[in-house]
């Protein structure tokens, strides 16, 4: 008889089990110790009656025990080597970790310089579009501009010089330093008799015509429509307005230019040069930009 008990429950087929899997030489503290109403510890000190063997299994139980121990150390040293790679595999999870750390913190500083930089594009972006949107109203304005002028060039075109040069070549011109007097025979002369020869042809019967009838003839100009640009060819309005206005605040500025052929070539020449620069600026502006390029 061995490790006799006697438990105020009935044990279950597992706890048992449990029990015998232990052995007799089990050193585990029962587990329904707090239930066991008789113990073998108990029994072994009450006096004994008839006859007792004592069979003493020290040297089993400690076979056992040694070979259970060294199972347990087994699995101890096991346990050990399983615990020291753990600590390597946290060890070098924790290096993985800071580096990974290290690289998060400098990925989100760079991504903060991105955002920078981005920020700092946008605006630029949306300085540029403002630029653009500037620069657009600008070349609306340019082309707007440059169509008035291609306008302007074209009716240019269509009329050859503003100012008849020609006349100039005339023989009571040529070599003659423009006076006072001149330029105003060149302004106004032709104001009070212009609209009286609409309708006319311009030949030389009809310049020698008004000369005789003419009470101004020493004052007005009438070799002037001797040249190609009038002879022969109708009078009209357009060719009154222009002999009434062609010189107006033009004549002022020759005074004290002497008209040689070619000081009169040359003009001719800086005006059709020079054509489309003036389309913006007035008579008077055109011509004093002539003289100071003589």
């Amino acid at each position: 008889m061995f490790q006799l008990n006697a438990y105020a429950k009935e044990l279950t087929a597992e706890e048992i089990r449990r029990m015998a899997d232990d052995g007799m030489c089990s050193l585990k503290e029962d587990e329904n110790e707090d239930v066991r109403v008789l113990k073998w510890e108990d029994m072994l000190k009450k006096s004994r009656t008839g006859t007792v063997t004592d069979i003493y299994l020290s040297h089993e139980c400690v076979k056992t025990l040694i070979i259970r121990l060294t199972l347990t150390e087994r699995k101890v040293n096991e346990a050990e080597g399983q615990l020291l790679a753990t600590q390597q595999t946290l060890e070098e999870t924790q290096q993985i970790l800071q580096e990974t750390q290290q690289s998060l913190e400098q990925t989100l500083e760079e991504n903060e310089e991105i955002e920078q930089t981005l920020n700092q594009t946008q605006t630029k972006l949306n300085t540029t579009e403002l630029e653009i949107q500037d620069i657009s109203s600008n070349l609306t304005r340019t082309s707007d501009k440059l169509q008035t002028a291609l306008k302007q060039l074209e009716q240019c075109n269509q009329t050859n010089e503003k100012w008849d040069w020609d006349l100039f070549f005339q023989e009571s011109y040529v070599n003659t330093t423009i006076s006072s007097e001149v330029a105003e025979q060149l302004r106004s002369s032709w104001d009070d008799i212009a609209e009286r020869m609409i309708g006319f042809k311009v030949t030389e019967q009809f310049i020698s015509f008004w000369q005789h009838i003419d009470q101004c003839t020493d004052q007005r100009p009438w070799s002037m429509l001797l040249t190609d640009r009038y002879l022969n060819k109708v009078f009209t309005r357009e060719t009154a307005n222009e002999l009434t206005t062609m010189w107006d605040g033009i004549s002022d500025r020759l005074i004290g230019v002497t008209m040689t052929k070619e000081t009169i070539e040359l003009l001719k020449y800086i005006e059709k040069i020079y054509l489309n620069i003036f389309l913006y600026a007035d008579v008077e502006a055109r011509f004093r930009h002539l003289i100071v390029l003589i």
